[in-house]
């Protein structure tokens, strides 16, 4: 079912609920850091494959029977670097752990960001639907990608926010909105990190700090294999599967 109207406001950005349906890293002592393989399923080749993937990834997460697992991608030009998915967080509350990876990402050599979250919307034409007990929430269901694209003389904000249902198990996808510019917090923070990637730069060690930091704080990563080695955590190899 497609949205009722093309216009739509009011998202609400669900919260990350838990782990349990986050990829398994398949490494030894449980950690959550490993090398972008694509054949382990985790893998995205090129920046134009950023949103395909993380439709992909969204729609595994809904045909599972749970919501939308927030995921960030970083690339540092036509190379891929990061792919995280975000650690648990209360409704609304995205900006510490979008903040810290961030604080990764960027230091790493990121220019090219995507983030996708799961949320709800409203209709600008149509009366709000009910959000209440004994009814639920109406409102449609969508999946927001947010990019900001520092590849040129200028960062580029945009989003995209497509409407979906699912039914019998099954992701039906609906009307989609593409806009070019930050549209809220998420893909404007982004491109202010970008914006000032030249302040974030660190040294290796700092940057390394910052993965182990995100690793224990919750946050599921695949790093690249070049990343890896840069910082030191080549050793941290994917185990069989």
């Amino acid at each position: 079912m497609a949205c009722p109207s093309p216009f739509l406001k009011g998202v609400d950005r669900k919260p990350s609920t838990g782990s349990d349906r986050l990829p398994p890293s398949g490494l030894p002592g449980g950690s959550r850091l490993s090398s972008t393989t694509t054949d382990r399923g985790c893998g995205v080749r090129c920046w134009e494959e950023a949103e395909p993937f993380l439709i992909e990834r969204a729609a595994e997460d809904l045909r599972s029977g749970g919501e939308v697992h927030p995921c960030l991608v970083a690339f540092a030009g036509l190379h891929p670097l990061l792919v995280a998915w975000l650690r648990p967080f209360a409704k609304g509350a995205y900006a510490d752990p979008m903040t810290e990876l961030l604080a990764l990402a960027v230091p790493l050599g990121a220019n090219r960001l995507a983030a996708s979250f799961g949320g709800r919307a409203t209709s600008l034409s149509d009366p709000v639907p009910p959000v209440c007990e004994g009814v639920g929430d109406l409102r449609q269901r969508v999946l927001c990608i947010e990019r900001a694209d520092a590849v040129g003389r200028r960062v580029r904000a945009s989003s995209t926010m497509l409407a979906f249902d699912l039914l019998a198990g099954q992701v039906g996808w609906g009307q989609r909105l593409d806009h070019d510019g930050p549209t809220g917090w998420i893909n404007a923070a982004m491109a202010a990190a970008l914006q000032g990637r030249r302040r974030l730069r660190a040294e290796a060690g700092q940057i390394r700090e910052q993965a182990l930091r995100c690793d224990r704080l919750g946050h599921r990563m695949v790093l690249a294999p070049a990343a890896l080695a840069r910082l030191d955590l080549s050793h941290l190899q994917p185990g069989p599967d």
